[in-house]
Formats: C-alpha cells, sequence, structure tokens
C-alpha cells in the first residue's frame, strides 16, 4: 500500500516548495564538515528531515544526512569536503506528519581558500553515518573525504523520488512506472 501511494505522489506530481527557511553559507573551506541549519514551520509537525548533498556536476543526489530537530529547528553535518572540490550543491527535503512532502530549493556553496574558519564548519573526526535509497548504495562519495559508512534507508521513504532528485528505476528498478505528462506543457512530470 504504502509503494503505491508513493507513485502515485510522483505521478501527480504532489512536491510542494514547502516552508523551510535555511541559513545560506555561499562558500566552505577544504577540509571541514559543512553544518547546515534550517527552520521548518509546519503546524503538522515533522516527521523526518533530509539534507541530500553532492559535487556540484555531478548529475544525481547519492546519499544524504538525517537532519536533527527540536521543534521547527533542524541541522546536519555534511561530510567533510576534499581538496579537489570546487562546489557542493545540496538541498532539504523533509515529510511532515500528515505524509506530505517537500523540498527546498537547492543551494550552491564554493570553495574559498581562508585563514580562519567559517562558523558553519567543523573539524570532526568521528565516523559519519550517511543514507542511500539507491539498489546498490556507493562505495565512496565523489567530493568528500570523511569516514563514512553509507547505510541503506527504508524503501518505502524514498523522499529523493518523490522530490525529483533522480528516477525510481535507481533505488528499485523492478518497478516500472509511467507518469502522465503534464496538461499544458506536455512534458513528463518527472524521468
Amino acid at each position: 500500500m504504502k509503494k503505491i501511494l508513493l507513485i502515485l505522489i510522483m505521478c501527480s506530481g504532489l512536491m510542494q516548495a514547502g516552508p523551510i527557511k535555511s541559513v545560506e553559507h555561499e562558500f566552505f573551506t577544504k577540509g571541514f564538515r559543512n553544518l547546515v541549519t534550517a527552520r521548518i514551520n509546519d503546524t503538522a509537525g515533522i516527521y523526518e528531515a533530509r539534507v541530500y548533498f553532492k559535487r556540484h556536476n555531478v548529475k544525481n543526489y547519492q546519499v544524504f544526512s538525517l537532519m536533527e530537530c527540536k521543534e521547527n529547528r533542524c541541522h546536519a553535518e555534511l561530510p567533510r569536503t576534499s581538496s579537489h572540490l570546487r562546489k557542493l550543491d545540496y538541498v532539504i527535503v523533509y515529510q511532515n506528519s500528515s505524509g506530505v512532502a517537500f523540498k527546498s530549493k537547492t543551494y550552491t556553496m564554493e570553495k574559498r581558500d581562508m585563514l580562519e574558519l567559517p562558523a558553519w564548519q567543523a573539524l570532526n573526526r568521528k565516523e559519519m553515518i550517511v543514507y542511500t535509497e539507491y539498489v546498490k548504495p556507493p562505495k565512496w562519495v565523489n567530493g568528500f573525504t570523511d569516514k563514512m559508512k553509507i547505510q541503506k534507508s527504508d524503501e518505502e521513504e524514498a523522499f529523493g523520488v518523490t522530490a525529483g532528485l533522480y528516477p525510481m528505476s535507481l533505488i528499485n528498478p523492478k518497478i516500472e512506472v509511467t507518469c502522465p505528462k503534464c496538461p499544458t506543457c506536455k512534458k513528463q512530470l518527472w524521468e
């Protein structure tokens, strides 16, 4: 039943822009973790919030960090950046307690060489757990050099597909879904 509901949500394009206000940082310094903070104002409450992140020139998001939320304030760490990473993208996706999913705009941060560490970055050597919705979890994440354990998330909570970050075939190739085309512009609602 949950799979059918998820497919219907994806096909109907019900993903909403949502009440997400993130603190936007334009740059990062290589070799440190980045803290993403956001305020999510939703009267229904937050079921789960995630930060999907990737190297700027990579097509699909592969992994995400879970956000810790207390009331409407949420935060998550992104893994330590490698020296060759020039830009990174991230997007916040959350589902409220009523089951409606919301997505923020895409944020882009650019590398800068600095003598002083920005307040939103930290050096943390503890192993970090990130998650993926992919059938085959990636062995590493391009542009990030942290000690990461990549775990597979629950298939029925594929927020990345719902948000249009990647097609369903990447997380479950057995399910074939044909989505309708937009009646106005005749474009397929998602890939």
